[in-house]
């Protein structure tokens, strides 16, 4: 049974429940198995063996549900995006997503004779985390909203015509496609559909030193803010900026380039 509402962190605990029972939970009860047998044993090496455990499983827990905490309160990112792209409250621009729908509520509240097209691209084969499944059930559904239109896609066919949008939003949406060929066909379909001078927004987790110290194991699988760049390059993009939001996440702008003439300068970056 799905709940009705769960945000920030309730939500965040029952999209990621498996980590967090099998990865954290299994890990807390070795820890004070360890702990409290080997010092009932008389085995101390054990019990402190088993006490640092328990130390380092509190430390990531707990720092990571800050760490979501703060993301989720301050809706940083979203900000930066805006900011990156200088988008306009009344430009016609587009998100590519996967279905959790909340970001698409949050950009479109930016907008006021603007509007936001939001594409939706789940597919359970080339999207098959049930992750994914799970914040696609927690998100809300489409209510009328002139500023908000929604739309069914596939990765290589985007129902947006060419040169209709000045800007795409991809929020954390690559990361969810699991072969590098399907980056790249999104991000080539996203480049065709954009006039020259378009802006793409994204969004992506990269290996940090705050991502290794909060995600442990798991912010080694990471990719490189490199590698996002070598995509971004390799569909044609121009990247102009990137920021960082929390030393986790990084917010990258590039720029479908403009034919020009000579050494002409672009302005208004």
């Amino acid at each position: 049974m799905v709940p009705k509402r769960l945000d920030g962190i309730g939500g965040y605990l029952y999209v990621y429940w498996p980590r967090y029972l099998v990865g954290f939970g299994g890990g807390l009860l070795l820890a004070l198995s360890l702990w409290l047998g080997a010092g009932m044993l008389g085995y101390e090496l054990g019990a402190l063996v088993g006490w640092l455990l328990l130390v380092v499983l509190l430390y990531f827990l707990l720092l990571q549900l800050w760490f979501i905490y703060r993301l989720e309160e301050k809706l940083t990112v979203y900000e930066l995006l805006f900011s990156l792209g200088r988008v306009k409250p009344d430009e016609y621009v587009a998100q590519i997503d996967v279905g959790r729908r909340r970001s698409s509520w949050v950009i479109g509240r930016q907008l006021t004779t603007g509007k936001l097209v939001v594409v939706d691209l789940y597919n359970p084969q080339m999207t098959p985390k049930g992750a994914l499944r799970r914040w696609r059930e927690l998100g809300k559904y489409p209510v009328p909203d002139p500023r908000l239109v929604w739309r069914e896609g596939r990765l290589g066919l985007l129902p947006v015509p060419d040169g209709e949008v000045t800007a795409v939003f991809l929020i954390q949406t690559l990361s969810e496609l699991w072969h590098r060929g399907d980056r790249i066909r999104l991000l080539e379909e996203i480049y065709h559909i954009l006039p020259p001078g378009g802006r793409l927004l994204m969004v992506e987790p990269a290996r940090s030193v705050t991502n290794y110290l909060v995600w442990g194991p798991w912010g080694w699988d990471l990719p490189s803010t490199r590698y996002w760049r070598q995509l971004l390059g390799q569909a044609g993009f121009e990247p102009i900026r990137e920021e960082w939001v929390e030393g986790m996440l990084v917010c990258y702008r590039a720029d479908k380039p403009v034919p020009v003439v000579g050494g002409q300068l672009r302005l208004n970056l």
